[in-house]
């Protein structure tokens, strides 16, 4: 928690003592855990049985680039789900970038043209009036163009149709940018009774 609320250069830092950062002084953490022994955690945390989970091991599971943190990723949907508000009219949907600074993720995204350039993507479903996240999946190379060529709304389509596959709503009105939006997905989205707002590229099978 204090890591989350007050910012620090380096990790060391939280460790020091009376650091000050933005007029917040953070709590001396060597009084409940030394540094090294926050490293050692740190280096040993898992989420997942490696023996039975790693699909590298076990050849019949599918193959999953965050198979190593699956299950809490899951959990946290599922707790978006449960403390979900009444949701008004308006659904919206869009990427987003978390910051990611490390070399091993094999999930990592560049996106010059966004605030965080470097990170792991999501895509994201939020409520309009609260802007409660409602839903959200991770970008991890599971849909393709290749394995996509049997859907008409396509890989981009696909990823806006698994967002709201799990969410038990109808008549609601999804807005995105013209980036994921065409006909074929519109008309799939009806099909639901939910309906997509906002502009359509030329090239997106408008008649």
């Amino acid at each position: 928690i204090v890591m989350g609320l007050v910012r620090m250069p380096q990790i060391h830092r939280y460790f020091q003592d009376g650091p000050v950062c933005c007029g917040a002084s953070s709590s001396n953490l060597r009084h409940f855990l030394s540094f090294n022994h926050f490293k050692e955690i740190k280096r040993n945390f898992i989420f997942e049985n490696y023996t039975t989970s790693d699909p590298r091991a076990n050849p019949t599971l599918p193959s999953d680039k965050i198979w190593k943190i699956r299950t809490v990723v899951n959990k946290v949907k599922e707790k978006f789900r449960r403390f979900m508000p009444a949701l008004s009219e308006f659904m919206s949907a869009d990427e987003a970038m978390v910051l990611f600074t490390g070399n091993k993720c094999p999930i990592i995204f560049a996106m010059p043209h966004k605030p965080i350039t470097r990170g792991i993507k999501l895509h994201m479903g939020a409520e309009y009036e609260t802007k409660f996240v409602i839903n959200f999946n991770v970008c991890d190379g599971s849909i393709t163009a290749d394995n996509s060529s049997a859907y008409p709304y396509g890989a981009t389509g696909r990823r806006i149709v698994k967002l709201i596959e799990d969410l038990k709503c109808v008549g609601y009105k999804v807005v995105m940018d013209n980036y994921y939006r065409s006909i074929p997905l519109a008309e799939e989205l009806f099909t639901r009774n939910i309906y997509l707002v906002g502009t359509i590229k030329k090239d997106r099978g408008v008649p």
